[in-house]
């Protein structure tokens, strides 16, 4: 079985409302970490912040929690924000099957933040950028 992480990406890429933006399969710009070098606006990026079992009364469970930062990032507010949105539509509801991982729930603060980077190396372009995290209640 996959890492959820692996899947998590790999289901990322096959959502319309997010590949139309972002493009699909390999030519996918949604990165674990980091961006790839010059990469084109907009992109995602995707950190696993957290991750433990799910403990109950009988000790662990099939469950865990993970939990990821989405970084969505585009040459506007405006960009940012229409992947942002497209990311949690995606997401929404609960209750899906990600390549071998059953999600039972996903829990998010929405968007969590935004901001700009500053243009550099003599740019004009600046960067703008919005943070969400997603939690994510993993059967495997």
């Amino acid at each position: 079985m996959a890492e959820f992480s692996t899947e998590l990406l790999a289901w990322l890429k096959t959502r319309s409302g997010i590949t139309s933006l972002v493009g699909s399969s390999t030519g996918a710009r949604i990165f674990p970490e980091r961006p790839k070098q010059n990469a084109a606006l907009p992109y995602l990026i995707v950190t696993q912040s957290s991750g433990s079992p799910v403990m109950h009364l009988g000790g662990r469970s099939a469950m865990e929690a993970q939990q990821y930062e989405v970084l969505a990032v585009g040459g506007t507010r405006a960009a940012a924000d229409q992947l942002a949105r497209a990311v949690y539509d995606e997401m929404t509801p609960s209750n899906k099957q990600m390549g071998t991982a059953f999600v039972s729930e996903i829990v998010t603060d929405l968007f969590g933040d935004a901001g700009d980077d500053l243009p550099q190396d003599g740019s004009d372009l600046a960067r703008y950028w919005k943070r969400a995290v997603y939690r994510f209640f993993v059967i495997n």
